[in-house]
């Protein structure tokens, strides 16, 4: 089954719906959390990405990346990621909003 995710503006306003593979195949801003993860030392725990993904395959990531099931919040969103991808129990510190538009065009896209 296609999984859909919440459509934004460049406001971040919701203004629809979407399966994930329009998202990304035509570029369709949509929210997401990015995460980095540290350890006692303050150094970053970092990940490669499957070769499978469709956006930046084998690539080395930041710790945990995930997109928001429509009506999620950020935070839940970032607390599910942490245990689904490593399985960590985790409060979240601190959540900063970026718009990643900026960063699409960097990567081409």
């Amino acid at each position: 089954m296609p999984e859909f995710l919440d459509v934004v503006d460049k406001n971040n306003k919701v203004i629809g719906k979407e399966r994930r593979d329009i998202i990304h195949s035509n570029g369709l801003f949509h929210r997401g959390v990015n995460i980095f993860v540290f350890n006692s030392k303050g150094l970053v725990f970092l990940q490669k990405r499957s070769a499978n993904k469709d956006i930046c395959p084998s690539k080395w990531d930041l710790s945990a990346a995930e997109t928001l099931k429509v009506g999620e919040k950020h935070k839940q969103a970032a607390v599910r990621c942490l245990k689904e991808e490593l399985g960590i129990n985790a409060k979240i510190s601190r959540i900063r909003n970026v718009n990643l538009q900026k960063m699409n065009i960097l990567a081409g896209r």
